[in-house]
């Protein structure tokens, strides 16, 4: 078959089996008129010498696993005007020494993405990215993430489990766009932030004293990192959630209004931990229950 005939084509799929020049095949493709529209998984999965992509405008989809361990890739350079519906489970998982990115418009990053990129510190959303996955960047170096407007959904550990506890240099603040309608466990856990900032037109969380809350601020969804020392439960707080607190290992007192009735018991360092309440409270009675000294 001529190469003119493959111009209609949108996927091209290589085999395992096909020869490792198809590069030259792919080229021939381009030459004549063909578009890239996507990565196929596992697409140059495990190939340690790749050290630069060039990434056309006209591509829409990266498949799972496509960079999965290129080990030795430092630089990946979209085109301009890229717009991906989709980067797939993996793609780019382990690429260790990859420390950079500028994502262009992303309607979702899939699940574990860039995890295990630890070298990967400094990451630029675009405007139109709509969902970061679970685990999306698990185990990087990224520690002050900026999200754009449009986001609306953080995976669960999307920026979690650095290997050396909180990472250096960590944002202070951690602003949530008012689009952003899930926040998923352990989301920020990597990240030493002190304190969240939540747009106003937010319809789901808010903050107050730089606490993560529901938007009615009944319930603390999660205390910052990087939070030390005393932390004061608002009043007419009525719920704690699980989780809140897994990660706020400096906190070493919570002041905790008689309005709260209920405590996730996946909370705080109970070795280190000192409730301040109202005796025979619901968080009185949570800490003697649970085995934390209260005063």
């Amino acid at each position: 078959m001529p190469l003119s005939m493959y111009a209609k084509m949108n996927f091209i799929f290589i085999s395992p089996q096909f020869p490792t020049n198809y590069w030259r095949f792919c080229r021939e493709l381009k030459d004549n008129g063909v578009t890239v529209l996507g990565i196929g998984d596992s697409a140059f999965c495990e190939r340690s010498t790749v050290q630069r992509i060039v990434l056309p405008s006209s591509l829409q989809y990266i498949g799972e696993g496509a960079f999965e361990d290129c080990i030795a890739l430092t630089e990946v350079i979209f085109g301009e005007g890229t717009r991906l519906d989709y980067i797939g489970e993996s793609a780019f998982y382990f690429c260790d020494t990859l420390s950079e990115i500028t994502l262009p418009p992303v309607m979702d990053i899939g699940k574990s993405a860039f995890q295990f990129c630890r070298q990967l510190k400094e990451v630029t959303f675009a405007e139109g990215t709509l969902s970061i996955g679970d685990s999306a960047f698990y185990r990087t170096g990224v520690a002050a993430p900026v999200f754009p407007d449009s986001l609306q959904s953080i995976g669960q550990s999307a920026f979690d489990s650095y290997e050396d506890g909180l990472l250096p240099d960590s944002a202070q603040i951690i602003r949530i766009p008012a689009h952003v309608t899930v926040i998923g466990d352990y989301a920020f856990s990597s990240i030493g932030n002190t304190a969240f900032e939540v747009d106003g037109g937010n319809t789901v969380f808010s903050a107050e004293d730089g606490l993560l809350m529901d938007r009615d601020q009944s319930t603390v969804v999660l205390c910052p990192s990087g939070r030390t020392g005393t932390v004061t439960i608002p009043e007419g707080t009525a719920f704690i959630r699980n989780f809140a607190f897994i990660d706020a290992f400096g906190v070493t007192d919570v002041v905790i209004p008689d309005s709260v009735v209920y405590i996730g018991t996946e909370n705080f360092d109970r070795n280190n931990v000192t409730f301040h309440c109202s005796e025979d409270s619901y968080a009185w009675r949570f800490a003697l229950e649970n085995g934390f000294d209260v005063e």
